[in-house]
């Protein structure tokens, strides 16, 4: 197993990469870029997983931030689509967020360039992020 080393990701399971959720300002973001450049330079297959995601928390992240994951994704959409082989989102328990999580998936997947699914549980994500890796 590598060892790859992180701030904002939880990469003691590799392939399985998870994430607290979806990076919350602009810190979070340039956190989760720079974890991502460390497993692209590591040259380890990972899927990234994330936690509960909730919908109608009002989750939403800044300009800058979007604006800095576009940029950052235009710079190196290959070697991100040559590693990550998709994500993972999570939804609360009682699905509330199912169906906006599902709308996202696909727009997400053109965006990134990897499969984008979602997981109705822990369990399930982790399902579904060893089927991807």
């Amino acid at each position: 197993m590598t060892i790859v080393s992180t701030t904002f990701l939880d990469c003691s399971a590799l392939p399985v990469a998870r994430m607290p959720g979806l990076p919350a300002g602009m810190a979070q973001t340039q956190a989760w870029l720079a974890d991502m450049e460390v497993l692209m330079a590591a040259q380890t297959p990972f899927v990234l997983v994330y936690g509960v995601i909730e919908m109608s928390a009002g989750q939403t992240e800044e300009v800058e931030s979007r604006k800095a994951t576009v940029l950052w994704l235009k710079a190196h959409r290959a070697p991100f689509q040559a590693y990550c082989k998709g994500m993972v989102l999570t939804c609360r328990d009682d699905l509330a967020d199912q169906a906006p999580l599902e709308a996202m998936s696909d727009p997400l997947s053109k965006a990134y360039g990897v499969p984008v699914q979602v997981a109705v549980s822990a369990a399930d994500a982790l399902t579904k992020a060893q089927a991807l890796a």
